[in-house]
């Protein structure tokens, strides 16, 4: 390696609306999820769970957290409220992984209540976030900055559209028509960190063509019992990050950083898992030898 690298992993759910489950099991779903990453966060202040240290959550959109509102207790409110607070839950400037034949009016209303609602709870929400869209329109630009948008961060899905300008990992600003203006970041697939197995049984060999891919889908990889799978996982996610990093310097990448998604299984609709915080504690044992330090969930 040629430099300090530091590699941010944001846990999340990718929401998908349909597609898996109908709509109103996905409202459960996601409802779910943020009970259960609130209960993750409690066992691990509680050092009930072990080598999870620094476990993350990030909501991926408001439309998950206005509807935890409309279902949870008083009880998980003002523990979902208190992580976000403290960090350890993150909020999504975005509404919803939206096509484009949503007009101005009813998109504006939706990103109107987000903003209130970030407001009203002294929540600074100035980030956003976006998975499997290749494509926004030019006005998107205008309605993010107009309610406080200053970042977006998307990860598009390459088997249905190339990266813009062929190049991944790639800041830029974006101006709309009336003059909004957000700085960008075009990101790997939104289930790229699942490539370089960073969570415990969610790993895959979808994008990554390497000596481990036949294997995988061969189901010759993984033992029968517990430690010697985590073993083969953890060898494998070293190796991947390392050769991906060497490919990002090959191609002249210039920074010193790089985002990663990673969901807690190989699927949209996806629960929080401790899996993701313990891997990545274990990875930075052998990659602090190495100059590369990963680090949780950023916003």
């Amino acid at each position: 390696m040629k430099k300090q690298w530091n590699i941010y992993v944001i846990h999340h759910s990718h929401t998908d609306i349909g597609y898996t489950q109908r709509q109103d099991k996905i409202i459960r779903y996601h409802y779910n999820f943020i009970q259960q990453a609130i209960d993750i966060l409690d066992r691990v202040h509680r050092k009930e769970i072990t080598g999870a240290d620094g476990f993350r959550w990030q909501c991926e959109n408001y439309w998950q957290v206005e509807n935890f509102y409309t279902m949870a207790t008083n009880q998980e409110i003002v523990s979902f409220e208190k992580y976000v607070k403290s960090g350890e839950i993150g909020l999504s400037g975005n509404y919803l992984n939206m096509t484009e034949l949503v007009d101005e009016i009813s998109m504006g209303a939706a990103f109107d209540d987000m903003y209130s609602y970030g407001r009203e709870k002294g929540f600074s929400i100035t980030s956003g976030m976006s998975a499997d869209i290749n494509g926004f329109s030019w006005g998107y630009c205008d309605l993010l900055a107009d309610h406080g948008i200053e970042n977006f961060f998307s990860c598009l899905h390459p088997h249905h559209g190339m990266f813009p300008l062929y190049k991944k990992q790639m800041p830029f600003y974006w101006e709309g028509p009336k003059g909004g203006k957000v700085l960008m970041w075009n990101g790997e697939h939104y289930h790229f960190g699942n490539e370089l197995f960073l969570g415990s049984y969610a790993g895959n060999s979808y994008m990554v063509l390497d000596e481990y891919n036949l294997p995988f889908h061969g189901n010759m990889l993984f033992q029968k019992n517990r430690e010697d799978t985590l073993k083969n996982e953890l060898e494998i996610g070293e190796k991947r990050i390392i050769r991906y990093l060497e490919n990002l310097e090959s191609e002249g990448y210039a920074l010193d950083f790089v985002p990663i998604m990673v969901s807690g299984s190989l699927t949209d609709n996806s629960f929080p898992s401790e899996g993701v915080a313990q891997r990545i504690n274990e990875l930075n044992t052998p990659f602090c030898r190495q100059h590369i330090l990963l680090h949780g969930n950023f916003g």
